[in-house]
């Protein structure tokens, strides 16, 4: 169970879950890149320890859902390129 409130505000959307801030930073500097806002939202004893199971460690990262066409594409073709 998850007790912290997520940071995501309303009017954004998850575009992608990773396991690891490390992974996630990737991602969010690709959207930056492309000056697309990105918020990451994580669950804190999973970070703090490094844990990836059962969902701690895992990362969301979230998008205005103006820009969620534009990062699902900067994601695809980060994908494609091996980059992600």
């Amino acid at each position: 169970m998850r007790y912290n409130l997520p940071l995501i505000p309303k009017g954004w959307v998850i575009v992608l879950r990773v396991p690891g801030k490390a992974h996630a930073q990737v991602v969010a500097g690709a959207l930056r890149a492309r000056e697309i806002p990105v918020i990451l939202d994580y669950e804190g004893f999973g970070a703090t320890f490094g844990l990836t199971v059962d969902g701690l460690g895992e990362v969301r990262i979230a998008v205005p859902a103006e820009n969620e066409a534009q990062a699902q594409a900067v994601i695809r073709e980060a994908q494609q390129n091996e980059i992600l």
